[in-house]
């Protein structure tokens, strides 16, 4: 009785182990769960598109929305139905030619790198006050379907 009972507790023990480490890593990329606030900074969404052969462009559209200071960025991530990342685009009004808050773009994905379904579209969006000081957060997902011809 006494091994049966040490053996459980050492499954859990690193069950728990594992889990947490694996969350830890999870949320450095996005919120794990549904019950982390997200921010109203904006958003990012596509249309239900037709996965085609070979690499093709592929409509987004996003809206940036910091709630102060002149100076963002937003890192978007599209990511197949699985959860690995198939692209990510970073768009700033720190540089010459600066993006604008609202835009249609078109990032490339190829049929080899994923399959049809459920697509996820994450935003990060990062703002700086006066002092140049970082207020950085996720806003909510946004899911379009990548459909069959």
């Amino acid at each position: 009785m006494r091994v049966i009972t040490f053996v459980l507790g050492l499954t859990l023990a690193t069950s728990t182990l594992v889990g947490a480490s694996t969350a830890s890593r999870a949320d450095e990329v996005t919120p794990a769960t549904e019950s982390v606030s997200y921010k109203d900074w904006g958003r990012a969404r596509a249309p239900d598109q037709v996965l085609r052969k070979g690499c093709n462009l592929y409509r987004f559209r996003y809206r940036v929305r910091p709630p102060a200071g002149e100076f963002w960025t937003a890192e978007i991530f599209l990511k197949r139905p699985d959860g690995v990342t198939l692209g990510h685009r970073f768009y700033n009004n720190d540089k010459p030619d600066p993006d604008p808050k609202r835009a249609t773009r078109r990032i490339e994905v190829c049929k080899s790198s994923t399959w049809f379904g459920r697509h996820k579209l994450s935003m990060r969006v990062t703002w700086f006050d006066e002092d140049d000081d970082p207020h950085s957060g996720w806003v909510k997902p946004s899911y379009f379907r990548m459909m069959r011809p």
